[in-house]
């Protein structure tokens, strides 16, 4: 035992405190989501969900779920799936929106397969981003659903999906391609 714990501190001191650091942050990142800043793989998309909830107004409240799909990824994805529990959805006060970037309209195609509500985005290239967006108004002592009950799943069409912020994992991508060589390691 002690043979290898020498043999691992001297492989550890030319990396230094900073390149062990961001190397166990990375390893750490890499355990937790599955997703590396190293390697940016052909065909991945992630995926991630949240509530907005408005203000209390006459004993109701407004629940916004907004859902973010990007493609991280290094080629485009023919399709891209978002199945949503078709019973949440139904309680909708307003249209779903389907957006680009959050910003101008994107067609999606729906079809209902039992109680699921299935949302074709269609083709994703490299570095899009779709977000999702319903409204649900309920009672003030009521809370959302949880996440889990509302979407079911994120389907690509190849590759894998992965819960995670989309405009984080690039930008981490983007800082270790930038200033990768710079770390001892």
């Amino acid at each position: 035992m002690g043979r290898f714990w020498n043999t691992l501190c001297l492989a550890a001191r030319p990396r230094g405190l900073v390149g062990w650091s961001a190397v166990l942050l990375a390893a750490g990142l890499f355990c937790a989501t599955g997703v590396s800043v190293f390697h940016t793989p052909p065909h991945e998309v992630m995926y991630t969900a949240h509530w907005l909830m408005g203000p209390e107004l006459h004993g109701s409240r407004l629940a916004i779920a907004t859902i973010e799909v990007g493609n991280t990824g290094r080629k485009a994805l023919a399709e891209t799936r978002v199945v949503l529990a078709k019973a949440v959805v139904d309680r909708a006060i307003m249209p779903m929106k389907v957006r680009d970037f959050g910003v101008s309209d994107r067609t999606a195609t729906e079809a209902t397969e039992g109680g699921r509500l299935v949302l074709g985005l269609g083709r994703l290239k490299p570095g899009d981003r779709v977000e999702v967006q319903f409204v649900l108004n309920g009672d003030v002592s009521e809370t959302p659903p949880a996440w889990p009950e509302v979407l079911l799943a994120v389907e690509p069409a190849e590759g894998k999906a992965v819960e995670g912020h989309p405009d984080s994992t690039v930008f981490a991508r983007f800082l270790f391609s930038v200033f990768g060589d710079l770390l001892p390691f």
